[in-house]
């Protein structure tokens, strides 16, 4: 997928809508209303890359995509944030309250019943089962599995001097919001083999099959949704999960590879394009660098990958932090496959149309689809481009709701949000978010534009 100067000027809309009225969500979204805490610097170039090249058979490169355009948080693209996404107070609001639970591991731990996989020789799991009693969500339960670090090689147990990550899952907070299957593995050596070069020269050996018997094993059970299995891990427990989307590919509704070693085979790539990503690396990792997570997201793009969010966190280092972040885990347990995005039709020159940025800007394009927040636009050479709806002109932005009843709402106050119009009522209006969340809008309270526009659909 390409992308054009037309992105790369247009100025930053962050979406935030305090109105009343507001359906309350299966669970709190942590997302915060300010994102300008979470920036990094990006015009800031790693100045660590070119140690990494040589370690990690990389070929030079220059970065080409825009950076910080859009909301980390619900849009697709890169990133790159400050350390306070997972350090400091800001990184508070991506977190959950385990009101006192954060002294009591060992009790979080024991939620979970740990056993030998087969004979026990190579693995081991940790099993957190749904809440007993409960009744399954639609389509039986989820399963989250958790790949441990080459820290958790030769351990049998989850630690506890550690709060977060894995434990999260047997708080109350998440059995009563996100009850799902649990499986935490404990290898008795490293799943993967790592011969020169670097860890880009990576093979898998008999214990990375144990891993696969046991996704396996959960995936076909008669209580669980196939269509809700999700993967996490940082470091080894991140190429755990590249790997895991490799050789299970379109198996994950989500997956979370952190600061892991991505597959350094370009061909891999295409088996991901069924499994939406949450990439996170930190930027001045010295074990693996930004490198890698880099030049893997060119390679997603290269295969038009439509659901990649990466997250290049400055000024940190080999740092899982972000592991326990519940705005990370929410956004993973929301996630469902199947939700495949749509074959990109040929471009028709009948069809096409001059589309227009807030600037004047302007790109030949035909419409495709709207998903998320994002236009999918497609160009006369057949390339593909996606384009946020709030970067469009008004006038076409008007177009684009005839299309998808979607358009950006604004108060007299200039907050803005997107959404999709459900009802127009005498003293109100009713939306939805992307995220389903709806509101009703009092038509007083809306800019002067919104209310023309509603008087000239009446």
């Amino acid at each position: 997928m390409k992308r054009y100067p037309f992105l790369v000027l247009l100025p930053l809309v962050v979406v935030s809508f305090s109105f009343s009225g507001l359906r309350a969500d299966p669970f709190p979204l942590l997302y915060p209303s300010d994102l300008d805490p979470y920036w990094g610097d990006p015009e800031q170039e790693p100045e660590q890359r070119d140690r990494f090249r040589n370690s990690h058979q990389m070929t030079p490169f220059t970065i080409s995509w825009p950076i910080n355009e859009g909301n980390p948080f619900t849009d697709w693209g890169h990133f790159r944030l400050s350390r306070n996404m997972i350090n400091g107070r800001p990184s508070q609001a991506l977190k959950i309250d385990l009101d006192g639970e954060r002294e009591s591991g060992r009790v979080l731990r024991d939620a979970f019943e740990n056993k030998p996989w087969k004979d026990g020789s190579r693995l081991r799991i940790s099993v957190l089962s749904p809440p007993a009693g409960q009744t399954p969500p639609p389509g039986g339960w989820p399963v989250v599995f958790t790949f441990p670090g080459a820290g958790g090689v030769g351990r049998d147990e989850i630690r506890t001097d550690r709060m977060g990550g894995t434990l999260l899952w047997a708080s109350e907070y998440y059995r009563e919001n996100m009850p799902a299957y649990v499986i935490a593995f404990h290898p008795g050596s490293r799943p993967f083999s790592y011969r020169g070069g670097g860890e880009m020269g990576i093979s898998t050996n008999a214990t990375w099959e144990a891993y696969l018997e046991v996704v396996d094993a959960f995936a076909e059970r008669e209580d669980v949704n196939p269509d809700r299995l999700y993967a996490i891990g940082h470091s080894m427990g991140g190429t755990s999960t590249w790997y895991l989307m490799r050789d299970r590919p379109g198996l994950l509704a989500a997956a979370v590879p952190n600061a892991g070693q991505p597959p350094a085979d370009e061909d891999d790539y295409v088996k991901l394009l069924d499994t939406p990503i949450l990439m996170i690396q930190g930027h001045n990792d010295h074990w693996v660098g930004s490198s890698s997570y880099i030049w893997a997201y060119e390679q997603l793009m290269a295969v038009n990958h439509p659901r990649v969010r990466f997250w290049e966190i400055q000024d940190i280092g080999h740092s899982g932090g972000s592991m326990s972040l519940t705005v990370i885990h929410q956004w993973m347990y929301q996630q469902e496959r199947g939700s495949e995005a749509p074959p990109q039709p040929p471009f028709r020159e009948s069809s096409a149309r001059s589309w227009q940025d807030r600037d004047g800007r302007a790109i030949e394009a035909v419409f495709h689809t709207y998903e998320n927040g994002q236009v999918h636009l497609i160009l006369p050479d057949d390339t593909s481009v996606q384009v946020p709806l709030a970067r469009f002109s008004e006038a076409d932005q008007d177009h684009l709701f005839e299309l998808t009843q979607v358009r950006i709402w604004r108060n007299k106050e200039g907050v803005e949000v997107e959404a999709k119009l459900l009802e127009v009522k005498a003293d109100s209006v009713e939306i939805e978010r992307a995220d389903g969340q709806t509101f009703s809008l009092p038509r007083e309270r809306l800019s002067e534009r919104d209310q023309v526009f509603l008087e000239g659909m009446e």
